[in-house]
């Protein structure tokens, strides 16, 4: 059985293999011929489309299996991250981000669910927070390697420029690909109890129980919003490096240098358990994020930079295994898939919605749209009424 968790951690890798992941902005920029504008509307669409394909392909996975979940969201990724490669046409792109919405709505939650069903099974659901930890960094080591690889590839101008970017992009189509292949030899555990109920009822009953649940949305919504908050540092931390003079060809290395700083707090989570206790990793972990974009956004030169983008990273995924552990400690397993999908559905709503108003705000000022992100994030982690006793037990 723990061979099926390290094909868990082997499909997370090609998951997460993002040939493009470090040449995005200027795939989109130079070879789509898009302003940021519209290219966070692009990501807006994507955004709403997961939003809206959360709840039933989670009720899915609960219904008819959270591997064949897991297998097609893979599957039908690839395809869309292919089609995006093919001509630089916003409709055409438009589809393509539907795709992949798909493929990752098909995948969000039912992997994790996947993974605390077999540690059930295994009676080692104590170790779930390090499980997933070792998960997350298996995601990360995916990033790790890709993002120079595509970089360098893209800098070392193979094909003509802009050309360069999509054949990049048609790559990355691959990995994809094979992640549903691992996939595949993952044994999935018997459901204790047969579900005969059809999947819009089992998303209902998922919905409410999240509603109602006061510790557990309570958890979620810390989760949700600081998540948010930071995750558009993907995004801007390539034109940052632009603006202080480095080469695109290096993106890669900079952005595989903070997933391994990444990597090593992951490690170290229990280390750092001994000396912060979860409440105070959950605050602190959201605090100095908000902070360093807002030093971003005054002063700009490599050295900040870095440290910045390291924090930044680093944090935003040192709290995840954590919230992970509490929140699937507090869920009915016949509703695990659906409910982890509406987290991640809501997560995705405010993604979406905040999208194009960094955009906009990017196109009148790098500076600014990082301030604006920094204060939020600040607001957001005093507001928070997350308290040490619901990380207790």
């Amino acid at each position: 059985m723990l061979s099926d968790i390290r094909k868990m951690y082997l499909f997370g890798f090609f998951r997460n293999f993002f040939l493009i992941g470090a040449i995005s902005v200027p795939f989109f920029l130079e070879w789509g011929k898009l302003n940021y504008t519209q290219m966070f509307i692009l990501q807006s669409w994507f955004s709403f489309w997961l939003f809206i394909l959360e709840i039933p392909t989670g009720a899915i996975a609960d219904r008819f299996g959270r591997k064949t979940s897991i297998v097609l969201g893979g599957f039908i990724a690839s395809v869309g991250i292919f089609i995006y490669s093919l001509v630089p046409n916003f409709m055409l792109f438009l589809i393509a981000e539907f795709l992949a919405a798909l493929g990752g709505a098909l995948i969000s939650g039912a992997d994790r669910a996947l993974i605390y069903d077999k540690l059930k099974q295994m009676k080692q659901v104590k170790q779930a927070k390090y499980v997933f930890s070792n998960y997350t960094i298996a995601n990360t080591l995916g990033v790790i390697v890709a993002l120079p690889l595509g970089s360098y590839i893209a800098g070392s101008m193979i094909w003509a420029h802009p050309s360069n970017y999509s054949f990049v992009m048609a790559y990355n189509s691959i990995p994809l690909f094979f992640s549903s292949i691992v996939a595949l030899f993952v044994k999935e555990p018997k459901k204790s109890t047969k579900i005969n109920e059809n999947y819009f009822l089992i998303a209902k009953k998922g919905l409410e129980y999240f509603i109602n649940h006061k510790i557990l949305r309570t958890l979620a919504l810390d989760l949700i919003l600081i998540s948010a908050m930071t995750f558009y540092i993907y995004w801007l931390y390539q034109p940052l490096l632009k603006n202080v003079g480095v080469d695109v060809k290096y993106f890669g290395f900079v952005g595989a240098a903070f997933n391994i700083f990444e990597i090593i707090l992951l490690r170290n989570l229990k280390f750092i358990e001994k000396h912060f206790n979860n409440r105070n990793i959950i605050f602190l972990t959201a605090a100095i994020p908000g902070l360093m974009y807002v030093l971003l956004g005054f002063f700009q030169n490599i050295i900040l930079l870095i440290f910045g983008l390291l924090l930044i990273v680093g944090f935003k995924e040192l709290r995840r295994p954590i919230f992970e552990h509490y929140i699937n400690k507090l869920i009915p397993n016949k509703q695990r898939a659906t409910i982890l999908s509406s987290i991640s559905m809501l997560e995705r709503m405010v993604i979406a919605v905040v999208y194009p108003i960094v955009g906009i705000l990017t196109d009148y000022s790098l500076n600014f749209a990082l301030i604006i992100l920094g204060t939020l994030t600040l607001v957001l982690t005093f507001l928070s009424r997350v308290t040490k006793e619901m990380f207790d037990g």
